[in-house]
């Protein structure tokens, strides 16, 4: 459960409450008194008005999600690492999941689930690689590979049981593309809008 949901709850009982009260004043006080307490009313709620929601265009899905993704990202049982990693700020590889009809797992993304302490976490437990390519789309900078980065790298491919990592449109997606392919060994192959490295079963550390 999300305690700040309850706030919906105490917005509406305020509502009910001030219904009620500008009710009994309308109904026993004189005419200019009951006029004036409106217009107080009506001026206190003026702030509480909602603005509209910025919003945008849906980000066009790279053909690669609904021709090809199906055959080239599967992997029975295991997942795909699918770029910029998905994070409730960053929901692309969600929607280009959904394009591709779930034919493919990845780890990342925007829900809440149960962690291993017990409580509720929302977007995943936080890992090495999913902060390192959030940091990096955020900030364009590529970090020096380590003998511990790459560890941390290969133990959570191995926990995703990840066989194959995708990269389409992304910030800083020079970047990303280049952390990937110093963690993975290898360059990707440009399909369908997409830079994809089909085989992780060799990165360094596996």
């Amino acid at each position: 459960m999300i305690t700040t949901r309850f706030a919906l709850f105490t917005a509406g009982l305020a509502g009910a409450g001030l219904a009620f009260a500008l009710d009994a004043v309308l109904r026993r006080a004189p005419r200019p008194g009951g006029v004036l307490a409106t217009a107080a009313v009506v001026v206190a709620l003026v702030p509480l008005v909602p603005l509209p929601l910025p919003g945008g265009d849906t980000p066009e899905t790279p053909p690669f999600f609904t021709t090809r993704a199906a055959a080239d990202l599967s992997c029975p049982g295991g997942s795909a690492l699918v770029l910029p990693f998905p994070t409730p700020l960053t929901t692309d590889a969600m929607l280009w999941q959904q394009a591709a009809g779930f034919s493919f797992s990845m780890p990342g993304g925007y829900f809440i689930g149960p962690g291993d302490d017990g409580h509720a976490y929302v977007a995943g437990q936080p890992t090495v690689t999913g902060s390192l390519f959030r940091d990096v789309a955020a900030d364009g900078q590529i970090r020096e590979v380590t003998p511990e980065l790459r560890a941390a790298f290969a133990a959570d491919l191995d926990r995703w049981n990840a066989c194959a990592a995708v990269l389409g449109p992304a910030a800083n997606m020079a970047s990303v593309r280049d952390q990937a392919t110093a963690l993975i060994g290898a360059p990707p192959e440009l399909v369908d809008g997409v830079l994809l490295w089909r085989d992780l079963s060799r990165v360094p550390g596996r």
